[in-house]
């Protein structure tokens, strides 16, 4: 679907010389709830990587333990002919990532930087959301895919403007819906401060939008 982000790997279909790529939408009639637009609405690009390279997806990045003296950062990857790698790392007297002040560290994973963030949370019976040891009342929205009368093609810089809006509310807190989000949503409220809920679905029955007497291999 337009949400989910998919790779096709196009080594066995290449050939020498000239070669065309064709990409083509489809859009079966009432197969949502609401009007999700039609054609592409996300970034689409071709990548040429060496035959051992890092598994798209596959970075994590933890921080195991933390005190305001130092963190231990933890790096989790898969090469697609290496395998799994690991390395552990420790920060001194950490910049913890904050609401009010989301820094962000980057890390060097085989030559490509990734941006992440160093804090502790937690959720208490008694006293709500904790974040770096203090109580944070979430204030947010819900905010679903589409960049209003822009459509739905994702543009980071309407995305940034309407969460710098949010913000400017007194907004610090975001949940996505009812779908995955565009990947720099999320790189948007680490870099401003945003706390995500990452919604991915709001129904798990199979129902929306489909007919009982729909053959979906006429697809």
């Amino acid at each position: 679907n337009g949400y989910m982000p998919w790779r096709v790997d196009l080594t066995p279909a290449l050939k020498e010389g000239e070669n065309i790529l064709l990409v083509r939408t489809f859009r079966p009639a009432n197969h949502a709830r609401w009007h999700t637009g039609v054609g592409l609405t996300r970034r689409c690009w071709l990548e040429a990587v060496p035959a051992d390279h890092v598994v798209p997806d596959s970075v994590a990045i933890t921080t195991p333990a933390v005190t305001r003296e130092r963190a231990t950062v933890r790096v989790v990857y898969e090469m697609a002919k290496g395998g799994r790698k690991e390395k552990t790392f420790t920060v001194e007297n950490p910049r913890l990532w904050d609401v009010d002040d989301p820094h962000l560290y980057t890390v060097d994973v085989e030559g490509t930087p990734y941006r992440y963030g160093i804090r502790t949370i937690a959720w208490t019976v008694d006293d709500g959301f904790h974040l770096n040891g203090r109580r944070v009342q979430l204030n947010g929205v819900d905010l679903h895919s589409d960049m209003g009368p822009l459509g739905m093609a994702f543009n980071r810089s309407v995305m940034r403007r309407q969460l710098m809006v949010m913000k400017d509310m007194g907004a610090n807190a975001l949940r996505t819906s009812h779908n995955a989000c565009d990947p720099q949503v999320l790189d948007l409220c680490d870099e401003l401060g945003i706390v995500v809920w990452n919604e991915c679905f709001d129904k798990w029955d199979g129902t929306s939008g489909r007919r009982k007497d729909e053959n979906l291999e006429d697809y």
